[in-house]
């Protein structure tokens, strides 16, 4: 019976992970089927010969980059509470979260699957709940910088250039900066976390949300106390905060810098690295929160729009096919390779090796 129910909860993983690579692949297909529809599919392999070797080779030594570092901002605060993670384990952390954000909406699945397989690393869950808040709140932050130190610098160019994606771009930002000041002032006022929590309470019990009035407001507590020790994390580590800070401001620098990389294959001038960079984090910014698993179709349409002037109306198309091949595609097919590859594994092994009890 307890053979049955193991195999049975297994056949369940299974067929998540069917459903959601279908979906995505659906989703994949539909957006190449539109986007490409009235394109010389035959120019565009020409056209895609003449990239020069070099630049795409530095573009994939970026994302390369953006995968470790992903991982490595992990290990700073882990290897500072006195455990010892492996290098290979920033592959394994970022891989995880890689292919969960890519088939979830909104990249939501890729965080809480980091703490799973974190656990059965024997990382303790208190110390894997505080560590992957502060590295959201660090992302955050240096993802704000560098939108402002870019944007700043290029306005009215990228004020020009963005057009009908105005609205996307202003409704991200929008999000993304309620999203940090709340995070911070949960973090660091307690009267402020208090209050946020007795309105969304009564909104919550007014639509009938909540039925468990007491159990939610153990989780709100339990919640309470995760802020509390991020926050004191930031207080008495500034040293780890700084590591980390510079380790995840790379990493996003890493994956936008593929762009340019592409740009440049195609022997183009005329557009500056800071110019493509801030294009690219107007059209991050523009797509991050779409409630579609990897935002695909949006982000393809959307890079589109922004880079139509920058690349020109001949190379935008084999553009978007490299630039989103490398720095979206080329990671996620690697991370699925790597997911069910661990989940065959844990088949094989029948749940033995809690190493790969991933799923």
């Amino acid at each position: 019976m307890v053979n049955w129910l193991k195999n049975n909860k297994k056949n369940n993983r299974a067929y998540k992970l069917a459903i959601l690579m279908a979906i995505m692949l659906v989703l994949i297909i539909l957006t190449f089927k539109l986007i490409f529809k009235n394109q010389d599919i035959d120019q565009i392999r020409e056209i895609l010969k003449t990239a020069q070797p070099f630049y795409i080779a530095l573009a994939i030594g970026a994302i390369t980059l953006y995968v470790f570092l992903g991982g490595y901002a992990i290990k700073i605060p882990i290897d500072s509470m006195g455990y010892k993670m492996p290098y290979r384990a920033c592959f394994k952390y970022s891989l995880t979260e890689i292919y969960f954000s890519g088939v979830t909406p909104s990249n939501t699945g890729g965080q809480p699957m980091i703490a799973v397989s974190m656990k059965n690393d024997n990382y303790k869950f208190a110390d894997i709940a505080m560590v992957l808040m502060a590295v959201t709140a660090i992302y955050k932050i240096g993802l704000m910088l560098i939108v402002a130190v870019l944007l700043l610098c290029n306005f009215t160019y990228v004020f020009h250039i963005m057009g009908y994606v105005r609205f996307l771009f202003y409704l991200g930002l929008i999000i993304n900066i309620v999203f940090v000041g709340l995070l911070i002032l949960l973090m660091f006022s307690n009267h402020i976390f208090w209050i946020v929590e007795k309105v969304v309470f009564k909104i919550l019990v007014k639509l009938h949300i909540v039925k468990n009035k007491e159990k939610f407001r153990a989780k709100i507590i339990e919640q309470k106390q995760k802020y509390g020790q991020c926050a004191e994390f930031f207080r008495g580590n500034p040293i780890v905060v700084i590591k980390m800070f510079i380790a995840l401001i790379a990493q996003r620098l890493a994956q936008l810098v593929v762009t340019y990389f592409v740009y440049k294959s195609f022997g183009l001038t005329g557009t500056s690295l800071f110019q493509i960079l801030a294009i690219q984090t107007v059209l991050s910014l523009s797509v991050e929160m779409m409630p579609l698993p990897g935002a695909v179709g949006v982000t393809e349409s959307v890079f589109i729009l922004l880079y139509d002037d920058v690349f020109g109306k001949l190379l935008v198309y084999p553009a978007l096919l490299l630039t989103r091949g490398i720095n979206f595609y080329l990671p996620f097919i690697v991370s699925t390779i790597y997911i069910f590859a661990r989940f065959l594994r844990s088949l094989l092994f029948n749940g033995r090796n809690k190493d790969v009890g991933l799923l």
